[in-house]
């Protein structure tokens, strides 16, 4: 259908008709019956046949260009569905990991702490047991520190 347009192109250019018209005259083609255009005089049929190319020919290419916005628009959600799932993921990933360390934090630090401020405020402890105690303590706790800290 290019070839055949790209030939008429000029005509149709010359005819200066607004898409209205060009419309007006296809649709006169595309209702009348082939014996109804046949009987035009050549100059009429002729435009209108012209007028009925060049109309069918556009609207072939809104056809074409409706379908390529459909198309990118179809892909543009696909995508943005794509990037809320993993978003999302990413987020629940996030929060477990959160949880974790926090857990791995509470055992590896919390509980040290509690039991290094009951030894310091024990009356019955010398200051000297105090320390050789908490040292203890801190001696045990040593590989989780390093392990949360990596």
């Amino acid at each position: 259908m290019r070839p055949l347009y790209r030939t008429l192109e000029p005509a149709i250019l010359a005819l200066d008709l607004t898409p209205e018209g060009l419309r007006y005259y296809a649709n006169s083609v595309l209702k009348a019956r082939i014996q109804q255009v046949t009987r035009r005089a050549a100059d009429d049929r002729h435009l209108y046949l012209v007028c009925f190319l060049a109309h069918q020919f556009l609207r072939l290419h809104d056809i074409l260009i409706d379908s390529l916005l459909l198309a990118v628009q179809h892909v543009r959600n696909v995508c943005q569905r794509d990037h809320k799932e993993r978003y999302y993921q990413a987020r629940l990933t996030q929060r477990h990991t959160l949880h974790a360390m926090v857990t791995a934090v509470d055992q590896g630090w919390g509980t040290p702490l509690a039991t290094i401020e009951t030894l310091a405020f024990n009356p019955q402890l010398s200051a000297v047991e105090k320390v050789g105690q908490i040292q203890a303590v801190f001696t045990e706790g040593r590989a989780a520190r390093t392990e949360a800290a990596t």
